[in-house]
């Protein structure tokens, strides 16, 4: 196993570091819009990385989501996390979605950035 960086504006650097990948596990997202990335940037970020996977010839995808991913949600992050779970789809790669519900504690960070 190999790890490299996601350049999104490397699609030649991409397509080569996914070279020879049987499969790619695709856990890229984000919690909240920060330093300019958006939700709608994390899509693009997601269609760019899943055309750089087909264009090296990986396999299959293994693409975390969450539960309620709908691009029909009125929640960016969850409509993000659909028309990600679209792009993954459509490229037509055998591909598996798994969709993690979210654990929690007191004080935890993540729900009160989505809520």
């Amino acid at each position: 196993m190999s790890i490299a960086p996601l350049d999104f504006y490397d699609t030649r650097g991409l397509i080569e570091s996914l070279q020879g990948a049987d499969a790619l596990y695709n856990t890229y997202w984000i919690r909240f819009p920060r330093d300019g990335v958006t939700f709608e940037q994390a899509v693009e970020n997601i269609r760019v990385l899943v055309q750089a996977a087909e264009s090296a010839g990986v396999r299959r995808i293994v693409h975390i989501s969450i539960t309620n991913a709908s691009v029909d949600s009125p929640l960016p992050y969850f409509r993000g996390k659909g028309l990600a779970e679209g792009i993954v789809t459509e490229s037509g790669l055998p591909r598996v979605i798994i969709r993690p519900t979210v654990v929690f504690a007191t004080g935890d960070i993540l729900v009160s950035n989505i809520a």
